[in-house]
């Protein structure tokens, strides 16, 4: 396949390169950092919701997992004044950290919030294994309308900075053969296959439509676009059509993978859902 060769510069742009490098990270800090003991996580998870947060317990588990933490980041084990100096400043963190918790501003940070989110995330997605050729094929057939390449436009156009006089018996003019000299354009005069998007950005959605419906070789306008009065030539306009599938077999690979893991993180929210009651206060058509 065309687009299966490796080129590092590409592979580290892919965002979802990224994200499993991050997701890579994690993972190995996870495995590399000693488990923090369990009653630092359960606190607050009583029935009366953040009662338990005012509780702190500093036992031996926990002063050994500290102790670990000192351990795996210098090298050694704490002196007696370091190990009281490291207990001292996870108390003043965890201290912090439930009063965030206890006055719920994790609830109204936005940064907090989305930081929570993607960690969780990241953790649920993992690293699929690779798929097989057979599951890219699928996922291209499953999801074709997403592999089309744009529509595309090419014309000729006479461009007014300013609307000019009797400009309604411009395109007839134009299509005698008259030659009308216009105003600088700093696209050209001549647009060659100029794809969708770039037309709706350039020149306006009307713009665009207008060209999609516009008889072939013959001028019309004007037609408005943020720059000014257009009289247009529209000479083909290209359908969208599917793209080859070995020329992005690359691209539907990495698209897989971020399905495959959007399938797992779904996955996991639909265990813990029965654990929320999700009270709808306005109609939003979901049905729960």
């Amino acid at each position: 396949m065309t687009d299966k060769t490796f080129s590092p510069a590409s592979f580290i742009k892919e965002p979802l390169t990224i994200f499993s490098i991050v997701a890579v990270l994690i993972f190995v800090l996870d495995m590399l950092r000693p488990d923090q003991p369990e009653q630092v996580f359960e606190a607050g998870q009583s029935a009366s919701g953040m009662s338990n947060l005012a509780r702190i317990e500093v036992n031996e588990p926990l002063l050994v997992a500290l102790q670990e933490e000192f351990s795996w980041l210098a090298g050694r084990q704490p002196s007696a004044e370091e190990t009281e100096q490291i207990v001292a400043e996870w108390l003043e963190e965890e201290i912090i950290f439930r009063h965030t918790l206890i006055t719920e501003q994790h609830l109204n940070d936005g940064k907090v919030r989305e930081h929570m989110i993607e960690k969780i995330s990241l953790l649920w997605a993992g690293l699929p294994d690779d798929p097989t050729d057979e599951q890219v094929l699928q996922h291209y057939m499953d999801n074709i309308a997403f592999y089309y390449s744009e529509p595309k436009a090419s014309f000729v156009q006479l461009y007014f900075n300013q609307l000019p006089e009797n400009s309604e018996n411009i395109p007839a003019r134009l299509n005698a053969g008259e030659t009308i000299p216009g105003d600088a354009y700093w696209l050209g005069n001549s647009i060659d296959s100029y794809a969708e998007s770039v037309l709706r950005t350039n020149f306006g959605g009307d713009f665009y439509e207008a060209l999609k419906v516009a008889p072939l070789g013959s001028w019309i306008g004007p037609l408005t676009s943020p720059r000014g009065y257009h009289y247009v030539s529209v000479s083909e306009v290209t359908a969208a059509l599917p793209l080859r599938f070995e020329d992005i077999y690359s691209r539907v690979r990495t698209s897989w993978t971020g399905a495959e893991q959007r399938r797992r993180i779904s996955e996991q929210v639909e265990v813990i859902r029965p654990q929320f009651d999700v009270v709808y206060e306005v109609d939003v058509n979901v049905k729960d």
